[in-house]
């Protein structure tokens, strides 16, 4: 493996660089201006944007998280126990720690309550069609839904700029 360290590592590098600036680069656009502009616009405008956009983005937007977490995480067992061990390296893990959380914050729990409130929408659908409309109670429900899937973007992005922070740090240590 050592010999394909020359190699191998511009690429991981060059890897790990893009799809990390595609990752966090979508979900800073999506948190400081997608979301909030379309939330401003009321909730049924932000409901369907994004169902419309998920669909497309998500895909791309995964793969780039895989790859920049597969990417890293390989790099950092090409370096090797005693690179571990330095200033360096800990703060390099530490952000790798960090953005393993952003994926499991940013698509593994907001996935989960996006099914959940996509569901319960059918669930009200249902309910509709069969001549009960939503009273408080249950669109009190649906923006609870929606607020949790906010505030679960917003940490998202706020661990990722933590995990993004301490990578650039790192080259200084």
């Amino acid at each position: 493996m050592e010999s394909l360290n020359p190699i191998l590592m511009p690429l991981l590098k060059l890897t790990h660089l893009i799809s990390g600036v595609f990752w966090v680069g979508t979900i800073a656009f999506l948190t400081l201006v997608l979301e909030p502009h379309y939330r401003k616009q009321g909730r049924n405008v932000l409901r369907n944007q994004m169902t419309s956009i998920l669909p497309i983005m998500g895909p791309f937007l995964l793969g780039a998280t895989l790859l920049t977490i597969s990417s890293g995480t390989v790099m950092i067992f090409l370096l090797g126990k005693s690179w571990w061990a330095s200033p360096n390296g800990q703060m390099i893990i530490f952000g790798g720690s960090a953005a393993i959380l952003a994926f499991l914050v940013g698509d593994i729990w907001v996935r989960i309550e996006r099914n959940k409130l996509r569901d319960y929408g059918k669930q009200l659908a249902i309910l509709t069609l069969e001549g009960t409309p939503p009273g408080p109670e249950e669109s009190d429900r649906v923006k609870r839904l929606e607020d949790r899937l906010w505030f679960l973007g917003r940490l998202n992005f706020a661990i990722l700029l933590v995990a993004l922070s301490s990578m650039s740090i790192a080259r200084y240590l």
